[in-house]
């Protein structure tokens, strides 16, 4: 059995913590499509077509303006991990 470091592959202890940080950035992203879906699926049951026909452009507009914005996150969470290899967030700026 070659060890991890001969095959090139992460140790076992990394892909644990990677896996625990899956998780929680899973739910994060499917959280505003899910209560989206959750918020429709109640108002078109409660109050009717009007209502839902109400509430759909402002849903719409909320979860396409979130997928715009989101290469912020992906961005910035990039440049401070690289600035952060590289000896702190000052040499950043």
């Amino acid at each position: 059995v070659e060890s991890s470091a001969k095959t090139g592959a992460p140790p076992a202890v990394a892909k644990r913590e990677m896996l625990r940080f899956y998780g929680p950035a899973l739910g994060i992203f499917l959280a505003n499509p899910l209560m989206s879906n959750i918020d429709n699926a109640i108002i078109g049951r409660a109050s009717g077509v009007a209502a839902l026909a109400a509430l759909s452009p402002g849903t719409v507009l909320s979860d396409q303006l979130l997928f715009l914005f989101s290469f912020l996150g992906r961005a910035t969470t990039g440049m401070v991990s690289r600035a952060n290899a590289l000896g702190g967030i000052p040499k950043a700026r």
